[in-house]
């Protein structure tokens, strides 16, 4: 065998056994170190999201974003008004773990940010869609015929509920009867 073909089957080799490796390093890495989400820019910007040039990286109308922080979820709470046991509710959070998560300042995981944020989005569409936090407030906290009679605050608590209100915000958008 000549150096050059002894020289390739090294590199074949060497790649062939790198290649498990690479694998799994990159699914630790996305899935441990940088637990991010793809979200609609506008949402990032009604939670007050700031990002550095080099954390951004945008998809369409789409920014990848990591955790939400306990200081960006108490905003958000206190900005939607949010009772206790509403944050329970919607977010999926025992007391003990959001006091835990606020008081060690730890990022919520990425199922709990994914959560915050598509409950974020809705609250975003009814305050662009009425033109006041007040305003939105005051809609998701009445209750709705064509909504089973729920007020769709209660409803955000699921994927099934979240599309819910979406739609009936839209229908509202564009001006079908509701």
């Amino acid at each position: 065998m000549s150096s050059q073909t002894k020289r390739l089957t090294a590199i074949k080799k060497n790649a062939a056994d790198a290649q498990p490796k690479a694998k799994n390093a990159a699914s630790r890495v996305i899935s441990r170190e940088y637990p991010e989400l793809f979200v609609h820019m506008a949402t990032a910007e009604y939670l007050n999201i700031k990002w550095r040039k080099s954390q951004k990286f945008v998809c369409g109308n789409l920014v990848c974003l990591n955790s939400i922080s306990g200081p960006i979820y108490q905003r958000f709470v206190k900005r939607v008004n949010l009772s206790a046991k509403d944050q329970q509710l919607l977010f999926h959070l025992t007391p003990a773990r959001l006091a835990r998560r606020l008081r060690d300042k730890t990022a919520f995981t990425r199922t709990e940010s994914d959560c915050i944020y598509r409950v974020a989005e809705v609250y975003r569409l009814a305050t662009e869609l009425f033109g006041t936090d007040q305003k939105a407030l005051l809609w998701m906290a009445q209750e709705k015929p064509l909504l089973g009679g729920k007020r769709p605050k209660d409803l955000l608590a699921s994927s099934a509920g979240i599309d819910a209100v979406k739609d009936e915000l839209m229908r509202i958008a564009y001006g079908v009867c509701s």
